[in-house]
């Protein structure tokens, strides 16, 4: 298993920082690139590991649509697989969709539900309500579901993109608290990117039939992957950070980022080419947060609060305990082995603050850091190295999942990388 040791002479940070594009955006992108009969210009898409599975498993599918019995490996990849669900339950041909063994433990009954409602041939083989999955694709009518708000968005975006191609559209009734409500939005302006007419009032989805128009898109930089760079800043004692690409007006609900940090010291300068990151002298000393709308930025909010000892209460991190891994659990335990005072509930982390901060200590060094499978916990607790004198990240290689140039894009601003097996 391969460890990463990060090592910094100092605390400041300096440099102009390559983020990548949005893999939210590209999958979604993708699909409908699909649907438009591959006619279709996608400009700046992501190098995400998930984004290069879903090109081709899509190639697959274009390749064996129509045939008997294709199996399709969606790896740890949620959007791939919840996506690829209501793709292929409108393709013709009897298909196999599966994932690791983390992905046949991520549930997914609710979205096969609602798309049985709309006519779908989709069977659990092995355990009912979790992949793998066994689809026979057809025609499906269009019409009305109810879906719970609270679940994940993805199980929403999934319906929402194959809705043009569905006989008289799609009425999405949500039920409960709308959680993540800016990714179904997200999904709405891709859709719209590609002429799609939709609205989403109240609690009510409408995506009216259409022929998907093939167009030019430019995919935007991903604001979530900002979010390391905002906590690399928090902790440093100087630093001036460029990001080119992003954008105060941008699809991505995460790019509330900018104004979470305001709090925890740090200032966003937006200009022509991007944003510059630089430290703003103020924070507060308890931050409360509900991450249940922008849930990506949970992880890199929370170790930034706990580094920087300020007490808080976080809630609506229920999809958290869906993700790559437990990330409420994850996050809890190797914040816990470094010392700090953090307890956490079904949905919810608590910090508390500490008199004496275990980084204080002169010469200490951290325990090595478990990533779980899991690019945000990789990342996520890599600008510890700005507060102890070493930090040690195990499977490194696990950002390629988002960011696959992260540890090359670290090292422009003077931290060392030692890797071993």
């Amino acid at each position: 298993m391969n460890v990463v040791r990060l090592k910094k002479k100092d605390r400041t940070v300096n440099g102009s920082i390559h983020i990548p594009s949005s893999k939210s955006l590209s999958n979604r992108a993708l699909i409908l690139e699909y649907l438009s009969s591959g006619q279709s210009n996608l400009v700046n898409l992501s190098e995400a590991e998930d984004t290069i599975l879903m090109k081709k498993l899509l190639q697959i599918i274009k390749d064996n649509n129509g045939k008997e019995h294709t199996q399709l490996n969606c790896q740890n990849a949620g959007t791939v697989i919840r996506f690829l669900t209501a793709l292929l339950a409108i393709t013709p041909g009897h298909w196999i969709l599966t994932g690791d063994i983390r992905m046949q433990h991520r549930p997914i009954g609710n979205l096969v539900k609602a798309l049985k409602e709309l006519g779908a041939d989709i069977q659990f083989p092995e355990k009912k309500g979790f992949p793998p999955l066994e689809i026979h694709g057809k025609k499906l009518r269009g019409g009305s579901v109810s879906l719970d708000g609270s679940i994940s968005s993805q199980f929403i975006t999934a319906l929402l993109l194959i809705a043009p191609m569905l006989e008289g559209g799609l009425k999405i009734k949500l039920t409960s608290k709308i959680n993540s409500k800016p990714y179904i939005h997200m999904s709405l302006g891709v859709l719209k990117e590609f002429s799609v007419t939709a609205s989403f009032i109240n609690s009510q989805i409408q995506v009216k039939q259409k022929n998907l128009i093939p167009t030019t898109y430019k995919i935007e930089t991903d604001w979530s992957s900002a979010a390391f760079w905002y906590q690399m800043v928090a902790f440093a004692e100087d630093a001036k950070i460029l990001i080119p690409g992003l954008k105060k007006e941008s699809l991505q609900g995460d790019v509330v980022l900018h104004k979470i940090y305001n709090f925890l010291g740090v200032k966003t300068e937006f200009v022509p080419s991007g944003i510059v990151l630089t430290k703003s002298g103020n924070r507060t000393e308890e931050f409360n947060y509900d991450f249940s709308q922008c849930p990506d930025l949970a992880q890199a909010v929370i170790a930034t609060c706990v580094g920087l000892n300020i007490s808080g209460k976080f809630t609506g991190l229920e999809s958290l305990r869906i993700k790559e891994t437990d990330r409420i659990e994850a996050m809890t335990r190797e914040l816990q082995t470094l010392g700090y005072d953090i307890t956490a509930g079904k949905s919810t982390i608590e910090i508390r603050k500490l008199i004496h901060q275990p980084f204080q200590k002169p010469g200490q060094k951290t325990n090595i850091i478990n990533t779980y499978n899991d690019h945000r916990m990789a990342m996520g607790f890599a600008p510890f190295v700005l507060l102890y004198d070493e930090v040690f990240i195990q499977d490194p290689e696990v950002v390629s999942k988002s960011y696959p140039g992260f540890w090359q894009e670290i090292q422009k601003t003077g931290i060392s990388l030692k890797y071993n097996s």
